[in-house]
């Protein structure tokens, strides 16, 4: 969309070690060839984030709940103390809200439902993410703490996103400034 020489790009040191980030910058008389608003490109950014979020809490959910069907622990699968069961359990409760919250933002409609949705899944799913991934660690006990393990990766790259989209702060104001007369409509399927 932009010409190689009208903008600048250069590393920039991330929370997330796997993935690579960038600064860019862009020449400010430099028009795109697309009509495209800033707003829509934080919105797409938002969602696309939000959506690989939700996948690492799945994993994350996952990975918990193998680890506490199969370790044993004082002679008892962990599985069977009560305080796992409950973190697991709200685990997967916060995967499944950031889940619904990340599909409600991804499938459209009309624009000011579009970024009611799109804020609502940006105030909800980083914060959601990020717990699910340190429940996995705690979970995983010891192992989740060290190197050989991926849940470290998960991890930093929950936190990345949520780096990436910045305090949930603003996404909640958003939120609460489109709810100006904007309701979700329900769509009702009743042949099937």
């Amino acid at each position: 969309a932009v010409a190689s020489d009208d903008l600048s790009c250069g590393p920039s040191r991330g929370v997330d070690l796997v993935r690579g980030v960038a600064d860019v910058t862009v020449e400010p008389d430099v028009g795109l060839p697309i009509d495209i608003s800033v707003d829509r490109v934080l919105d797409l950014a938002t969602v696309l984030l939000c959506s690989e979020a939700v996948g690492i809490a799945a994993w994350c959910v996952d990975t918990a709940a193998e680890h506490a069907r199969n370790r044993v622990q004082f002679g008892r699968l962990i599985g069977q103390f009560q305080g796992v069961k409950h973190r697991c359990a709200d685990m997967l409760a916060a995967l499944e809200l950031a889940r619904a919250a990340a599909w409600d933002a991804g499938r459209g409609g009309e624009p000011d439902e579009q970024r009611l949705a799109i804020a609502c899944a940006g105030a909800v799913v980083p914060d959601a993410v990020v717990g699910v991934a340190k429940d996995c660690i705690q979970v995983l006990g010891g192992i989740g703490f060290t190197w050989e393990h991926d849940a470290h990766l998960y991890l930093r790259r929950a936190y990345g996103i949520a780096q990436a989209l910045g305090q949930s702060n603003w996404l909640r104001r958003v939120a609460a400034l489109t709810l100006g007369g904007v309701r979700r409509t329900l769509h009702i399927d009743l042949d099937s």
